[in-house]
């Protein structure tokens, strides 16, 4: 499946997937995930698949180049509101 969403980094490892960006300015990294996260959703759906959005995290890695203000911020998939966590559980 991973092959067959275009234009993400979508990664697999059994019932686990995860979308990932990298970027040196939060904004621009946000809208990539965003956009890679719906892509994502539109596959699911294509192909009856459930996404567990209640599942959905967030993970900033390096949040020294961020402005403090960021760090709080929340990104939204669809109509899912992802909260930024400081570990992936």
């Amino acid at each position: 499946m991973t092959l067959l969403v275009k234009d993400t980094n979508l990664f697999m490892y059994a019932d686990d997937h995860q979308l990932y960006v990298t970027g040196s300015d939060y904004n621009i990294a946000s809208s990539r995930l965003q956009y890679q996260g719906k892509l994502a959703m539109s596959r699911y759906r294509d192909n009856f698949l459930l996404a567990n959005t209640e599942s959905f995290q967030c993970l900033t890695i390096n949040p020294r180049n961020i402005e403090p203000d960021k760090q709080t911020e929340v990104l939204q998939i669809e109509d899912q509101i992802i909260t930024n966590t400081s570990q992936i559980k």
